[in-house]
């Protein structure tokens, strides 16, 4: 016979309240994601070119009326909002790749001031590779999250963008292959399905499987190997570009049986759970399925290493259904 378990835990109510004394101002933060290689960024930006900084004009400092003919400023003001302020740099173009007119000799674009806001901190007089991208003004912008950078450091980023406009229309996409935050998996059977095409290679010792000249699109990436399941996520390739897409990999473990009463016969529509005996018993761990017409069930989409309770009514008090519903479990 299965066992029933539950468990109520404690209701305790905890009111905290929390007084901040720090400025709203000292509280901003840039947060980056990953940035890609030139080939995968510049297709993501509205312009990249590279040139000379010739000019940075700070902001000016906003201000209010107050009802008088003597403006002060904002920043004094605590509750008027902070208006975002950018600093204006005029870079005299060279290599273009996208967004720069054929004849535009300079061009203006915005950046934050440093710090929280993620601003670019260019210097008068060097030259950088920018990726700028459109504001909400419309007026291009870069900071630091993207691959703008002193054309110094930027020698992948110029090879690319001189040889990008007589390269082929079709790219590159590159699968990792693997659980997150481990070593990649080598051998997995991996598919591009899109564009009405399906390429299929296998990673290799690291982890990766490369698919070379690919049509641009939008492609679903699926892996097979023995022992493991895979997610399915989507890539967008763009014209004579790259993309690399990480696809989750995680052990196939599943936890199947059968649902019989105590006549022997199958036991259909049985909501059946799992639980880690690791957990405390109201911590939602596992995943509840409910048996078929021949009281067949089977866990598997959350299903960790370690031991389970396996039964009904795990997180909850039996009802009188339940209890008319005496049944055995056998493997």
């Amino acid at each position: 016979m299965l066992t029933a378990f539950w468990r109520h835990a404690p209701r305790t109510s905890v009111f905290v309240l929390l007084v901040s004394l720090i400025p709203m101002s000292s509280l901003w933060a840039c947060s980056c994601t990953g940035k890609g290689p030139p080939c995968q960024m510049a297709w993501t930006a509205d312009a990249v070119f590279t040139g000379t900084v010739v000019e940075i004009a700070e902001p000016r400092v906003p201000t209010i009326n107050n009802g008088s003919t003597t403006g002060r400023r904002i920043a004094t003001d605590p509750a008027v909002s902070m208006p975002s302020r950018k600093r204006t740099v005029r870079i005299q173009v060279a290599d273009v790749l996208t967004g720069v007119e054929p004849l535009q000799k300079e061009i203006e674009i915005l950046t934050g001031l440093g710090g929280g806001d993620c601003g670019y901190a260019f210097q008068l007089g060097t030259a950088y590779v920018v990726y700028a991208y459109k504001g909400s003004e419309g007026r291009l912008e870069t900071g630091i999250c993207g691959r703008t950078r002193p054309l110094a450091d930027a020698a992948e980023d110029l090879a690319y963008i001189r040889t990008a406009p007589t390269a082929p229309s079709t790219g590159q996409i590159r699968v990792i292959a693997g659980p997150p935050f481990v070593t990649p998996l080598q051998g997995v059977s991996t598919a591009l399905e899109g564009m009405g095409e399906r390429y299929v290679a296998s990673t290799d010792s690291g982890g990766e499987a490369r698919f070379d000249g690919i049509p641009p699109g939008k492609y679903k990436v699926t892996g097979t190997l023995e022992g493991y399941k895979s997610f399915q996520p989507t890539v967008e390739l763009g014209s004579k570009g790259c993309a690399e897409v990480r696809m989750g990999m995680m052990l196939d473990r599943r936890i199947r049986g059968r649902v019989i009463s105590k006549e022997g016969l199958p036991v259909a529509g049985v909501q059946l759970q799992v639980h880690s005996i690791n957990r405390a018993i109201w911590e939602s761990n596992g995943e509840n399925v409910t048996a078929d017409a021949e009281g067949n069930y089977e866990f598997g989409r959350f299903i960790e290493s370690g031991g389970y309770y396996l039964g009904i009514n795990l997180d909850r008090p039996a009802t009188l259904e339940d209890r008319q519903k005496g049944f055995d479990q056998r493997e």
